[in-house]
């Protein structure tokens, strides 16, 4: 069996993650596609994209809704999210005319059975940290980032990569109420500093920009409803959730209520977001090859 994540159960919360999850910064990814088009004086059907952890396609869904009709390749490592994915009607359509395609793939497992240089385009989103246990160097993340400038083309080939900084769990409310778990998930993002020199001296892109998007990971209105946190559904939709302990998750939900009952809680909120608008939840980072 694939592996997912090395401690999320995705085959179990895959049914409610599109409650929350959206294509976050999807706007820059559409530009660099079409400006890879213009580029090389083709169509952006003409151009192939490798979306590596899959998910339910949320991103996928807003390409298409968009009109950027890339063709379109997905590697998933949860069957739960593969059904997601494979249920909705634009996935079925396309797979018929063959310009999609999704397959399980245990992304520890290297190197990946494609081609060199196939893929004008690679996205991987909020998937590195399932790869790591913290302990390991990153060593499953850096090796199948050079897995993937092996794959993707020149002249202009790029990935677009999102992920978040180890300092920017903090960016998320429940950290400051959950934050056992919370310190658990940090040390699984490799920093920004040696993820892009990862990339750019070992794995063959010839640069490597980043930037910090505005929103947060989960729609903003979801993201704000606190009383979501009592629901396991809502919880499902951040997988920092599932490295609490039992213990760690009553304790956390019992001082957010007590923060709802004595009428603080819109303060601590106001704070949280201070935070967040300060150092961002995640990082968009672009690196190309020549």
């Amino acid at each position: 069996m694939a592996n997912a994540s090395n401690y999320c159960p995705y085959n179990s919360t895959s049914s409610t993650y599109d409650l929350a999850r959206r294509p976050l910064d999807i706007d820059d990814l559409i530009t660099r596609i079409e400006t890879l088009a213009a580029s090389r004086r083709c169509a952006v059907s003409d151009l192939k994209l490798l979306d590596i952890g899959a998910g339910s396609g949320n991103y996928y869904a807003e390409l298409r809704k968009r009109g950027c009709m890339i063709q379109y390749h997905g590697l998933e490592g949860s069957q739960g999210m593969i059904d997601q994915f494979s249920a909705k009607e634009a996935a079925k359509d396309e797979s018929a005319r063959g310009i999609f395609s999704l397959q399980l793939c245990d992304l520890t497992k290297l190197p990946l059975s494609l081609d060199n240089e196939t893929f004008d385009v690679c996205m991987i989103t909020q998937v590195i940290h399932h790869l790591s246990d913290g302990k390991d160097d990153h060593c499953h993340i850096y090796n199948l980032n050079k897995e993937l400038g092996r794959v993707i083309t020149a002249n202009g080939g790029f990935m677009w990569l999102q992920t978040s900084a180890p300092e920017q769990q903090d960016g998320f409310w429940w950290s400051a109420i959950i934050p056992i778990a919370s310190a658990k998930l940090s040390p699984r993002f490799p920093p920004n500093d040696k993820l892009i020199d990862n990339l750019s001296n070992v794995c063959g892109f010839d640069t490597v920009v980043t930037h910090i998007p505005d929103d947060p990971l989960m729609s903003k209105e979801m993201y704000l409803d606190y009383e979501g946190a009592f629901k396991e559904e809502w919880r499902n939709c951040d997988s920092t959730w599932a490295l609490n302990t039992s213990e760690e998750l009553e304790q956390g939900l019992a001082e957010l209520r007590i923060l709802i009952d004595n009428g603080s809680v819109n303060k601590f909120m106001e704070d949280r977001e201070t935070r967040r608008n300060n150092i961002g939840q995640t990082t968009t980072v672009v690196a190309t090859k020549a």
